[in-house]
């Protein structure tokens, strides 16, 4: 049967995730196929709260709809990894992931980049596009490091930041094979086929409507960013009551851009003036 695996990469800025994630890419550690989400070039640091919140889970589904149309191709003995490149700082960030292996029946797994702060603030100021340093010392403070008391976080590998990563593959590779699939959870035949259901679509659809609108805002007021991206967020809710009613009708092409072309117009009719 086809295989999916998801390792979650934790780690301070800077502390070398993106390197060790590159370096996995190109050693594919016994995969036919790795996808690399490298939230950095997703979601932009200075990114307001409220957007920052949409735009990650934006990416959890897509992440699903990775993992769905994978298994739908039905490919035996293929191997997927994806690889979820983020600091992770929040105990909840790295959670949503692991109950995403279970629905679906995936390995999940996470490998904790233990890098000095002192290493990632240096790096950072060498780097050609520096981060702020409030930004490192924000996430050091919130990093909630992975326990062995928490039964989800049992497959955590941490690895040394301040060294060369390229002797880490071998363990992660050990990692990687090692882990389980989940015994207690078959894959929901209604689940496996949601990404042909018109409402999932939709709501994927609105979402990515939302961050359409926020990369293209031109005002630097987190105000009136906030207040925007509350009203369409309440937009979004009513036309997902709509639609959940049947008093909305969709296309019929079971296609996201479709959708966006179709609910884009109804979601700005009424922000056009604000």
């Amino acid at each position: 049967m086809a295989e999916v695996s998801i390792l979650c990469l934790i780690g301070l800025p800077a502390s070398g995730k993106t390197y060790l994630a590159s370096l996995i890419e190109k050693n594919k550690l016994g995969f036919t196929e790795i996808l690399h989400f490298c939230y950095d070039n997703l979601i932009e640091w200075n990114t307001d709260q409220t957007i920052w919140k949409e735009e990650r889970k934006i990416i959890l589904l897509n992440v699903e709809d990775t993992i769905i149309s994978f298994l739908n191709k039905k490919q035996p003995m293929h191997k997927l990894l994806i690889i979820l490149d983020d600091n992770m700082f929040y105990r909840s960030m790295r959670y949503v992931f692991y109950q995403l292996s279970q629905k679906y029946r995936a390995k999940f797994c996470q490998v904790y980049v233990k890098t000095s702060l002192e290493t990632c603030l240096m790096r950072n100021y060498n780097r050609d596009q520096p981060l702020p340093t409030n930004q490192i010392l924000n996430v050091n403070e919130k990093m909630e490091v992975p326990v062995d008391y928490n039964n989800w976080e049992k497959n955590t590998l941490t690895v040394s930041g301040e060294e060369k990563v390229e002797l880490c593959l071998d363990a992660i590779k050990i990692l990687l094979d090692s882990v389980f699939l989940p015994a207690q959870h078959e894959i929901d035949k209604k689940s496996s086929k949601i990404n042909n259901n018109p409402k999932h679509i939709a709501d994927i659809a609105l979402r990515r409507i939302i961050s359409l609108i926020a990369h293209e805002t031109k005002t630097k007021d987190k105000c009136k960013i906030t207040d925007k991206m509350l009203k369409l967020n309440k937009k979004r809710n009513e036309i997902m009551n709509l639609i959940n009613k049947d008093q909305l009708a969709l296309p019929s092409d079971e296609n996201v851009d479709v959708y966006i072309k179709k609910l884009f117009p109804i979601m700005t009719s009424e922000q056009e003036n604000n």
